[in-house]
Protein backbone atom coordinates (compact mmCIF):
# COMPACT_ATOMS: atom_id res chain seq x y z
CA UNK A 1 0.00 0.00 0.00
CA UNK A 2 1.61 3.47 -1.05
CA UNK A 3 2.12 6.20 1.85
CA UNK A 4 -0.89 8.06 0.94
CA UNK A 5 -3.13 4.98 0.82
CA UNK A 6 -1.93 3.89 4.32
CA UNK A 7 -3.26 7.35 5.76
CA UNK A 8 -6.95 7.26 3.61
CA UNK A 9 -8.48 5.15 5.91
CA UNK A 10 -8.45 6.87 9.12
CA UNK A 11 -9.14 10.22 7.47
CA UNK A 12 -12.05 8.60 5.72
CA UNK A 13 -13.23 6.94 8.82
CA UNK A 14 -12.35 10.42 10.42
CA UNK A 15 -14.76 12.42 7.97
CA UNK A 16 -17.48 9.77 7.85
CA UNK A 17 -17.41 9.84 11.99
CA UNK A 18 -18.00 13.42 12.22
CA UNK A 19 -20.34 13.53 8.98
CA UNK A 20 -22.67 10.74 11.31
CA UNK A 21 -22.26 12.30 14.12
CA UNK A 22 -23.56 15.52 12.93
CA UNK A 23 -26.47 14.67 11.68
CA UNK A 24 -27.68 12.96 14.75
CA UNK A 25 -31.33 13.95 15.74
CA UNK A 26 -31.32 16.92 18.37
CA UNK A 27 -28.33 19.59 18.44
CA UNK A 28 -24.81 19.26 18.82
CA UNK A 29 -24.24 21.74 21.88
CA UNK A 30 -20.62 22.66 20.11
CA UNK A 31 -22.85 23.23 16.76
CA UNK A 32 -25.43 26.18 18.38
CA UNK A 33 -24.72 28.67 15.87
CA UNK A 34 -25.19 26.30 12.54
CA UNK A 35 -28.76 27.31 11.45
CA UNK A 36 -31.20 24.37 11.65
CA UNK A 37 -31.45 23.70 8.05
CA UNK A 38 -27.97 23.53 7.60
CA UNK A 39 -27.40 19.88 7.68
CA UNK A 40 -30.83 18.74 6.64
CA UNK A 41 -29.81 17.09 3.64
CA UNK A 42 -27.59 14.70 5.25
CA UNK A 43 -29.23 14.16 8.32
CA UNK A 44 -32.58 12.61 6.15
CA UNK A 45 -29.64 11.07 3.62
CA UNK A 46 -28.32 9.47 6.73
CA UNK A 47 -31.75 8.44 8.60
CA UNK A 48 -32.72 6.72 5.30
CA UNK A 49 -30.02 4.36 4.90
CA UNK A 50 -28.81 3.22 8.77
CA UNK A 51 -30.89 1.83 11.42
CA UNK A 52 -31.31 4.48 14.48
CA UNK A 53 -29.05 2.16 16.48
CA UNK A 54 -26.23 1.90 14.09
CA UNK A 55 -26.42 5.88 13.57
CA UNK A 56 -25.70 5.78 17.37
CA UNK A 57 -22.47 4.07 17.73
CA UNK A 58 -21.32 4.42 13.94
CA UNK A 59 -19.08 7.39 14.88
CA UNK A 60 -17.47 6.06 18.13
CA UNK A 61 -16.51 2.67 15.91
CA UNK A 62 -15.21 5.04 13.02
CA UNK A 63 -13.17 7.35 15.58
CA UNK A 64 -11.82 4.47 17.59
CA UNK A 65 -10.71 2.42 13.88
CA UNK A 66 -9.25 5.61 12.90
CA UNK A 67 -6.76 6.04 15.63
CA UNK A 68 -6.13 2.13 15.96
CA UNK A 69 -5.17 2.40 12.39
CA UNK A 70 -3.13 5.36 13.03
CA UNK A 71 -1.13 4.05 15.93
CA UNK A 72 -0.69 0.77 13.82
CA UNK A 73 1.01 2.04 11.32
CA UNK A 74 3.14 4.64 13.00
CA UNK A 75 4.48 1.95 15.25
CA UNK A 76 3.99 -1.32 12.94
CA UNK A 77 8.02 -2.02 12.35
CA UNK A 78 9.02 -1.49 16.34
CA UNK A 79 10.03 -4.99 16.72
CA UNK A 80 11.64 -4.62 13.07
CA UNK A 81 15.92 -6.13 13.54
CA UNK A 82 17.23 -4.12 11.51
CA UNK A 83 19.95 -1.81 12.85
CA UNK A 84 19.44 1.28 10.43
CA UNK A 85 17.33 3.47 11.13
CA UNK A 86 17.06 2.33 14.77
CA UNK A 87 13.51 1.40 15.57
CA UNK A 88 12.01 1.16 19.30
CA UNK A 89 11.54 -2.14 21.18
CA UNK A 90 7.95 -4.60 20.22
CA UNK A 91 7.08 -3.44 24.14
CA UNK A 92 6.58 0.73 23.12
CA UNK A 93 4.49 -0.50 20.11
CA UNK A 94 2.05 -2.58 22.89
CA UNK A 95 2.13 0.47 25.62
CA UNK A 96 1.09 2.76 22.47
CA UNK A 97 -1.74 0.50 21.59
CA UNK A 98 -3.05 -0.09 24.92
CA UNK A 99 -2.89 4.17 25.46
CA UNK A 100 -5.06 4.12 22.55
CA UNK A 101 -7.61 1.48 23.66
CA UNK A 102 -7.58 3.35 27.25
CA UNK A 103 -8.75 6.47 25.42
CA UNK A 104 -11.05 5.22 23.15
CA UNK A 105 -13.15 3.04 25.92
CA UNK A 106 -12.23 5.11 28.37
CA UNK A 107 -14.57 8.24 27.10
CA UNK A 108 -16.96 5.98 27.13
CA UNK A 109 -16.65 4.56 30.48
CA UNK A 110 -15.59 8.40 31.70
CA UNK A 111 -18.83 9.28 30.68
CA UNK A 112 -20.31 6.29 32.66
CA UNK A 113 -18.44 7.26 35.73
CA UNK A 114 -19.65 11.01 35.14
CA UNK A 115 -16.16 12.07 34.65
CA UNK A 116 -16.76 13.35 31.16
CA UNK A 117 -19.77 15.07 30.30
CA UNK A 118 -22.34 12.28 27.71
CA UNK A 119 -24.52 9.61 28.22
CA UNK A 120 -23.09 6.60 28.83
CA UNK A 121 -24.02 3.31 26.28
CA UNK A 122 -22.94 -0.09 26.82
CA UNK A 123 -23.31 -0.57 22.54
CA UNK A 124 -21.09 2.63 22.06
CA UNK A 125 -18.31 1.40 24.41
CA UNK A 126 -18.26 -2.59 22.81
CA UNK A 127 -18.41 -0.78 19.35
CA UNK A 128 -15.45 1.49 20.29
CA UNK A 129 -13.61 -1.41 21.45
CA UNK A 130 -14.20 -3.60 18.18
CA UNK A 131 -13.71 -0.50 16.39
CA UNK A 132 -10.12 -0.09 17.39
CA UNK A 133 -9.80 -4.23 17.15
CA UNK A 134 -10.86 -3.77 13.87
CA UNK A 135 -8.25 -0.70 13.41
CA UNK A 136 -4.97 -2.45 14.88
CA UNK A 137 -5.36 -5.81 12.35
CA UNK A 138 -6.33 -3.47 9.41
CA UNK A 139 -3.79 -0.97 10.20
CA UNK A 140 -0.91 -3.49 11.00
CA UNK A 141 -1.73 -5.39 7.52
CA UNK A 142 -2.94 -3.04 5.27
CA UNK A 143 -1.26 -0.23 6.21
CA UNK A 144 2.37 -1.89 5.53
CA UNK A 145 4.97 -0.27 3.35
CA UNK A 146 5.81 -1.66 -0.21
CA UNK A 147 8.15 -3.63 -0.44
CA UNK A 148 11.40 -3.16 -2.24
CA UNK A 149 13.21 -5.08 -4.42
CA UNK A 150 16.71 -4.89 -3.95
CA UNK A 151 19.28 -5.90 -6.99
CA UNK A 152 22.36 -7.54 -6.15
Amino acid sequence: MTRIGAWAAPVVALLLGIVVYLSRPGRVVALAWVPDGFLGGARRGIHAVLPAWLEGILPDVLWSFALAWILAVVWRDSGDPRPEPRVPRRGARRVWLALGLTLAAGWEVGQGLGWIPGMFDWLDLVGSIAGYALGVVAGARLGKRPEVDTVG
